[in-house]
């Protein structure tokens, strides 16, 4: 389409892409000859369109200051831009319709117009980036829930209430077409393990009558704790059998914490069919396939939690420190929830471990289809034959961080930045 638009063309509904825009359109416009199609329909001018997308850009993106970088040992400096340009910003909230760039040159007279003459938000130079909270500064309204039902089930009722259900359900409402996108391809969050997957599982070892129990019955010893005799765990409460696992040795290993000198019995398992689990890694960096407008009444809530999700794994896999078990409480109870009452039923879950950069672990709920007597077989798991290995730890490493002291009597630790370490050191 090789026509010249300008803020006073006038756009139908059926040329917008975006079906909440079209919507306003369709609502607020009047019957006028279309510039891009020529049909007489419903239609609103480009300069109108601008005033409507506007307040959701100020909204959802901010400008991104500048950063300036100096080259080592010389006075050259050079400029970095981050973010994407306005055209960009457009494209991902109005679509790729041919008026684009005419709206762009709308919002620019905007700008020009503003009455705050020390800052321009829209120019040819500026950069936005999306704003992934809830809005205006606020905090999470997902974080907030999270936390007053946590602070509830600590201190008041453990029992899982309305409240406890309300906010799980609401998290977790359309997770199936949530889905991660890396390397170019989509890969959802409730991932399949096809029957067969290795499992790694690892025990600490305290005697030696202990190790001999070990050697004679891995299957039993090595294998998820029998109904009643489980103890609380971070996904699960106490006397709730779970089987907790790695997908690699090494990991499975370290999150024993074994000090130097300790023996730890590894043991190898197969998935004994194919599992359904849901991947908290990949809620880190999600798409929602049923992509909402920007101009829809729910696109703030559901921004809002689509942010929260991107945290809920560090919520999930951050280790508690010993004596503070009860952290473990709400973990616990969403692991009850995604066992039992989530649909559609999954098997189990995987995170990634704090323990071993780059391992993964991996918690697996008993089979739904009634308790036996023998546990091993209820969970989704058979033994190999093939090990239990076992290792000694012969030396441990450490990495430290500075954090601000005011963050640690708040409970949420923030680290001290490097060019403040550095001014120390002036």
């Amino acid at each position: 389409m090789n026509k010249i638009f300008s803020s006073f063309s006038q756009v139908c509904w059926k040329c917008i892409s975006d079906q909440g825009l079209q919507k306003i359109v369709k609502n607020s416009g009047k019957r006028a000859q279309c510039s891009g199609c020529e049909s007489t329909l419903i239609c609103v001018s480009i300069e109108e369109i601008a005033k409507i997308v506007d307040p959701v850009i100020r909204m959802f993106f901010s400008v991104q200051e500048h950063e300036f970088y100096t080259l080592e040992d010389t006075d050259y400096y050079f400029e970095q831009e981050e973010g994407e340009t306005l055209s960009a910003v457009l494209h991902e909230i109005v679509g790729a319709d041919y008026f684009v760039d005419a709206l762009e040159s709308s919002l620019f007279e905007i700008g020009s117009e503003s009455s705050d003459r020390t800052f321009n938000f829209y120019n040819d130079e500026a950069r936005y980036e999306a704003i992934f909270g809830y809005g205006f500064g606020e905090p999470s309204k997902f974080s907030e829930v999270w936390n007053e039902v946590n602070e509830k089930i600590k201190l008041h009722s453990r029992y899982f209430g309305n409240d406890t259900k309300n906010l799980f359900d609401s998290i977790f409402s359309g997770l199936q077409s949530l889905h991660s996108f890396n390397e170019g391809e989509h890969t959802s969050v409730i991932r399949k393990i096809s029957k067969g997957q290795p499992i790694w599982r690892a025990r600490r070892c305290t005697s030696p009558s202990e190790l001999n129990k070990f050697l004679l019955s891995p299957q039993v010893e090595l294998g998820a704790p029998p109904l009643g005799l489980a103890k609380a765990g971070r996904m699960n409460a106490e006397g709730i059998s779970v089987f907790y696992g790695a997908l690699e040795e090494d990991t499975c290993i370290a999150e024993m914490r074994p000090s130097i000198g300790d023996i730890t019995v590894v043991g190898l398992f197969d998935t004994n069919k194919d599992l359904l689990v849901l991947d908290f890694s990949l809620l880190e960096c999600t798409i929602n396939k049923n992509k909402l407008s920007y101009f829809d009444d729910k696109f703030l809530n559901e921004r809002d939690k689509q942010n929260f999700l991107r945290q809920l794994h560090k919520l999930i896999s951050a280790p508690v420190v010993p004596g503070q078990e009860r952290n473990y409480l709400i973990t616990q109870i969403l692991s009850e929830y995604l066992a039992h009452i989530f649909s559609p039923k999954i098997n189990g879950l995987q995170f990634n471990s704090t323990q071993r950069d780059g391992g993964t672990n991996i918690v697996l709920f008993l089979n739904q289809s009634g308790f036996f007597p023998d546990v091993v077989d209820e969970i989704p798991v058979t033994y190999t034959g093939k090990y239990p290995k076992i290792f000694e730890t012969t030396k441990v490493s450490y990495r430290n961080r500075r954090v601000r002291p005011d963050s640690v009597r708040q409970g949420d630790l923030i680290p001290v930045p490097d060019w403040e370490l550095g001014q120390e050191g002036e």
